[in-house]
C-alpha cells in the first residue's frame, strides 16, 4: 500500500502513522520494529500494527488484567510534582483474578470509587466501557461542583493530557459517581449551572458599571479642563509690540 502523501492523508490512515502523530501514550512495539520510511526525508513513517497504547495501572485493573509483579513502567506522564502517571504495555499484564476484579470492587456502593489512583482521580482516557462496574461519568463542567455540594462521592476524571512549559499535565472533564447517585447529581448540576449563570450575569454588570464609572469621570475631567481654559484671560498685545507696529507704519 503507497504512502500518504500529506500529514492529513496520515492522520486517520489505517495502516501507517508519522512518529509526529504518535500520543503520548502509545508506544512502538516489538522494539525491533522499524520505520517503513521518511516523509519528505526527514520524520519516520510506522505501521500503524507496530504502534500500541500504554495504560497505566488502575487502566488496566478497569480491563480486567493486572501489571505483573517488578514490571517497570514503559513510560511516565509526568505534570510537575502533583501528578505522575506510570504507563504499562498489555505484555506486562496479566488476567485479573475473579476476587479483585472491578465487580468485586464495586459490590457496595456508597463508598469510595473504586480504581482512581494516588491522587484520587480516575482515569478515563480510552472510553467509559472500562469504568468499575455501578459507576457512570458525567463530563458535565458544573458536575464535580454539585457533587462537592450535594456531598456525592466522586472521583475527578482525567481524560487526557496536555503540554505546558514542557510538563505533562492531566485534563480533568468531569467526574466519575456512583450510578444510583446519577438523579440526584442531574438536578444538583441544573442549579449549578442556574448559579453559575447568575453569578456571569453579577459580574457582567459589575464591570459594566465600572466601565461607565470611568467614562463619565473621564468625560467630566475633560468638561472640568475644557472650562477652565476657557476662563483664561485672553492676553493684551504688549507695549513694545503696539510700538513697534506704529513705527513699522
Amino acid at each position: 500500500e503507497p504512502l500518504p502523501g500529506s500529514r492529513t492523508g496520515f492522520k486517520r490512515h489505517r495502516s501507517y502513522v508519522l512518529d509526529s502523530q504518535l500520543r503520548q501514550q502509545d508506544m512502538v512495539y516489538p522494539p525491533g520494529a522499524k520505520p517503513v520510511g521518511l516523509f519528505r526525508g526527514k520524520e519516520p513513517v510506522w505501521r500503524r500494527a507496530d504502534i500500541v497504547e500504554l495504560r497505566s495501572v488502575a487502566q488496566w485493573r478497569r480491563l480486567g488484567r493486572i501489571v505483573k509483579q517488578d514490571e517497570r513502567a514503559q513510560k511516565t506522564l509526568r505534570g510537575g510534582t502533583a501528578f505522575k502517571t506510570l504507563l504499562y504495555g498489555e505484555w506486562q499484564t496479566e488476567i485479573m483474578p475473579e476476587s479483585d476484579g472491578p465487580s468485586a470492587e464495586a459490590a457496595v456502593p456508597g463508598g469510595a470509587i473504586p480504581g482512581t489512583n494516588n491522587y484520587g482521580n480516575i482515569e478515563v482516557l480510552a472510553d467509559s466501557r472500562a469504568l468499575p462496574v455501578g459507576t457512570v461519568h458525567v463530563s458535565d463542567q458544573a458536575a464535580e461542583a454539585a457533587a462537592n455540594r450535594l456531598g456525592i462521592i466522586c472521583a475527578p476524571a482525567v481524560v487526557g493530557f496536555t503540554r505546558d512549559r514542557g510538563q505533562v499535565k492531566p485534563r480533568y472533564g468531569g467526574v466519575v459517581i456512583w450510578e444510583r447517585d446519577l438523579p440526584d447529581l442531574e438536578a444538583g448540576m441544573v442549579e449549578e449551572r442556574e448559579r453559575l449563570e447568575a453569578l456571569q450575569r453579577k459580574q457582567l454588570a459589575e464591570r459594566l458599571e465600572a466601565a461607565w464609572r470611568l467614562l463619565v469621570k473621564n468625560v467630566l475631567v475633560d468638561l472640568y479642563v475644557e472650562a477652565q481654559y476657557r476662563k483664561q484671560p485672553v492676553s493684551e498685545p504688549s507695549a513694545t509690540a503696539a510700538s513697534s507696529r506704529t513705527d513699522f507704519l
